[in-house]
């Protein structure tokens, strides 16, 4: 995937990382003990928030619908969207649950 993102288990720990992710990690937007941490207070209680409801089929369209928006104090803001992957019975054990795309605002 050429964009930057990051896949995360139905536990919420992170399982990959793409370099492009990677690039965009900074003291506000970063891995923390096997999670994704953000600085932002709002966006962390959002990301939680959405990540908590990746189990509940009926709320993956207002997950993919709504973006988190991450403020950083001294660049511009990193715009989270989680999607949601569609896990069949027989595969509820499967890894990856969530793909979480990031795009750094910016030149």
């Amino acid at each position: 995937m050429c964009l930057p993102a990051i896949s995360i288990d139905r536990r919420g720990f992170i399982v990959d990382v793409n370099a492009a992710a990677d690039a965009i990690f900074d003291n506000d937007v970063k891995i923390k003990d096997k999670r994704l941490y953000v600085r932002d207070p709002k966006a962390r209680a959002l990301l939680k928030a959405a990540l908590d409801e990746v189990p509940n089929p009926a709320k993956l369209k207002a997950l993919i619908a709504q973006p988190i928006i991450v403020q950083r104090p001294d660049k511009l803001p990193v715009i989270l969207r989680i999607w949601p992957i569609k896990v069949t019975a027989h595969l509820a054990e499967q890894d990856v649950h969530v793909l979480v795309t990031l795009n750094a605002l910016g030149p």
